[in-house]
C-alpha cells in the first residue's frame, strides 16, 4: 500500500468497471437473501434492491474512468486467478452443500469465499477498501452460518445475503465517488 498521502487518494485501478461490479453484485446478494429468507413483502424490498443496483450503475457510468483491468499489467494474472478461485470455490460449495442435504449453509459460505477473495484484491488492485469489504463479508458469512444452526436458513440467507449485499452497494459507491475524484 503507497504511504504518499497524494498516491494513496488516487482512484484505484478499474474504479469504475469494479463500481458496476459491486452494483450489479449487491443487487444479487440482496435478492438472494431476500429468496432465501422468504421475506414477507417480498415486492416491496426487491424493487427497492433494484433501484439501489440501478442506481448505483448509473453513477458509475457516469464517473470519467480511462483505466481498465488491462492496467494491471503483470498483475493482470493475478487478479483472474484470484477471481477464477472464487468461482470454483463458490460451484464447490454448492455441488457439496446439496450432496450432503445443506442448502442453507451454501448462501453463507459463499459470502465467506467471497469476503476472502476480495482480500488479496486490495493488494492487486491497490484499493485498501477491499480489504475492509472483504473482512465485513467473511463476518456476514461467519453470521450466516451461526443463523443457519440457530434459527435456521430463512435467517441464515437474510443475515448472510442482506450484508453482503450491502457490503457490496458500499463498495460500489466508494469505487465510484474515487473514480470521480470525490474522497471518500
Amino acid at each position: 500500500m503507497p504511504a504518499d498521502p497524494a498516491e494513496a487518494a488516487r482512484p484505484p485501478i478499474a474504479a469504475r468497471m469494479n463500481a458496476l461490479i459491486y452494483a450489479v453484485l449487491g443487487t444479487l446478494w440482496w435478492l438472494l437473501a431476500l429468496a432465501g429468507g422468504f421475506v414477507s413483502s417480498t415486492a416491496i424490498w426487491v424493487a427497492v434492491g433494484f433501484f439501489i443496483g440501478a442506481y448505483l450503475v448509473l453513477v458509475a457510468v457516469r464517473q470519467a474512468d480511462d483505466e481498465r483491468i488491462e492496467d494491471l499489467g503483470d498483475r493482470r494474472r493475478l487478479w483472474w486467478r484470484i477471481v477464477i478461485a472464487a468461482v470454483l470455490a463458490t460451484g464447490l460449495v454448492v455441488t457439496i452443500g446439496l450432496a450432503v442435504d445443506r442448502p442453507q449453509l451454501i448462501l453463507p459460505l459463499a459470502a465467506v469465499i467471497f469476503g476472502q477473495h476480495l482480500i488479496p484484491l486490495a493488494l492487486v488492485l491497490d484499493w485498501a477498501p477491499f480489504r475492509t469489504m472483504g473482512l465485513a463479508a467473511t463476518a456476514a458469512g461467519i453470521g450466516g452460518i451461526a443463523a443457519a444452526v440457530l434459527s435456521g436458513p430463512g435467517a441464515a440467507a437474510l443475515v448472510a445475503g442482506g450484508l453482503v449485499g450491502l457490503v457490496c452497494w458500499a463498495g460500489s459507491m466508494g469505487l465510484a465517488s474515487r473514480s470521480a475524484g470525490i474522497d471518500s
